[in-house]
């Protein structure tokens, strides 16, 4: 009986010298929130592209999202959309934007109503009906074309 408590013993030691040696498992940290996007300055700022951002405001880009549905819902005309791409430093294609993009949106008539902006917009508005005109989208490059008149 004296062998069978020690080997009791010896196996219930065992056991627990095993379950102090590991350590508890913790569930991973959240990730990261991502940081936000930088202030829009309120003084009279005037981006590289000559383009007003007084007033700008940010918006997320949603799945189903084009650039000319985002100028369509902001403007209220979907030809309006190289404006937002003239101040996006990561949208290097009209058809390549992604879900969580967060897009500067300048106001538009501010722009409009400054020379110099205007003039910008007229010379980068008629780049990208060219390039809309080599992509096969001539109403789409019509359009551009128009509102640079």
């Amino acid at each position: 009986m004296k062998k069978v408590l020690l080997f009791a013993l010896l196996i219930t030691i065992v056991l627990l010298a095993a379950a102090c040696n590991t350590t508890p498992t913790q569930p991973p940290p959240p990730p990261a929130a991502p940081p936000p996007p930088p202030p829009v300055r309120q003084e009279y700022n005037r981006h590289s592209s000559g383009i007003i951002l007084d007033g700008a405001v940010y918006y997320t880009v949603k799945s189903g999202d084009s650039l000319s549905k985002i100028s369509a819902e902001v403007y209220g005309n979907q030809s309006y959309y190289p404006l937002i791409m003239m101040v996006a430093d990561d949208v290097k294609d009209i058809d390549l934007i992604h879900p969580n993009m967060r897009l500067l949106i300048p106001v538009l008539n501010t722009n409009l109503e400054d020379p110099q902006a205007k003039d910008s917009i007229n010379r980068y508005f008629n780049e990208i009906a060219q390039l809309e005109e080599r992509r096969g989208r001539r109403t789409m490059a019509a359009n551009i074309r128009d509102l640079t008149r």
